[in-house]
């Protein structure tokens, strides 16, 4: 399928899939804090096999509100980038982010792998969790 010219594909393939930008096109998506809307479409795989995949997108021009930075113990600059990935995590073991925030224990990422996808003006997180 070809790419609209209000599309941008991003440069990172993660799991062999692709991240566009600005694609009104069906898929897992999310929007940065301006409404830009950003999908990942998964590579080559049944419409069955779609929970597999997840995806968060904040943009860096967002400022980061204090609780977060504070839930996630870290800096401003970098607490939406740790923040992707626990919504990434939240979106593939079903589970509300605010209780992720309060599991010590990382057993639970246990077959689920999350790869950055991050540009100069985006935070993004895609993950995969095993068959």
């Amino acid at each position: 399928m070809a790419v609209s010219p209000a599309e941008q594909v991003l440069s990172a393939t993660p799991f062999g899939g692709r991240v566009i930008c600005g694609s009104l096109r069906s898929g897992m998506a999310s929007y940065d804090g301006f409404g830009r809307r950003f999908v990942y479409l998964p590579p080559e795989t049944t419409e069955a096999e779609c929970y597999r995949y997840a995806m968060d997108v904040e943009s860096r021009q967002t400022a980061c509100p204090e609780l977060i930075s504070a839930a996630v113990g870290e800096a401003a600059e970098t607490a939406l980038r740790r923040w992707t990935e626990l919504e990434v995590l939240a979106k593939l073991t079903t589970m509300p982010v605010h209780l992720l925030l309060r599991v010590k224990d990382v057993r639970i990422t246990a077959g689920i792998e999350i790869i950055r996808c991050d540009t100069e003006t985006h935070w993004i997180a895609v993950g995969m969790k095993e068959r």
